[in-house]
């Protein structure tokens, strides 16, 4: 006979916690919302919008770190492995340096540096994934957000590039 506290127990496992979705989503909004804006707001706004968006996939590619930072450190018996916890914490600290470093390119450089940085910080979610180091939801709930984070990044790179 099933166990209906079994199967609650797996689905949560495996489903995306509702607040992460809602949290994730609106986390995706500001890319959506600029890179639209963008072509509807008068040529000196532009260049703040698209500034704006380059900000905020900064701020995003940060808080990427800041995960695998954090699990780095709860991950039970990492931390008897020096080198490997060295390893974790060194790729958790360069989402914000390529994040810091597409504020300091030109505009379409550093929409497109934070597009495949996106791209890049959801491989090394699936390779956490595999390692079991993230819950089996997280790549669920990563990967429609990069999507819109990598997407409206690139697309906005390519318009800057042949409108410059």
């Amino acid at each position: 006979m099933n166990n209906p506290a079994r199967q609650t127990s797996k689905k949560s496992q495996h489903g995306v916690p509702i607040s992460a979705k809602w949290l994730g989503g609106a986390g995706a909004l500001p890319f959506i919302v600029l890179s639209s804006l963008s072509f509807y707001v008068e040529t000196p706004l532009v260049e703040r919008t698209i500034f704006a968006l380059i900000i905020y996939g900064a701020v995003i590619l940060s808080f990427l770190g800041g995960i695998h930072w954090g699990l780095a450190i709860s991950t039970p018996g990492l931390s008897r492995n020096k080198t490997k916890l060295f390893l974790f914490l060194l790729i958790s600290v360069f989402p914000p340096l390529i994040g810091w470093l597409a504020l300091l390119l030109t505009v379409p450089a550093g929409l497109m540096v934070l597009g495949i940085a996106f791209l890049a910080m959801l491989l090394y979610d699936w390779i956490a994934l595999r390692k079991g180091l993230t819950p089996k939801w997280y790549l669920k709930l990563r990967g429609p957000l990069t999507v819109f984070a990598s997407g409206s990044s690139m697309l906005m790179a390519v318009i800057q590039f042949y409108q410059s």
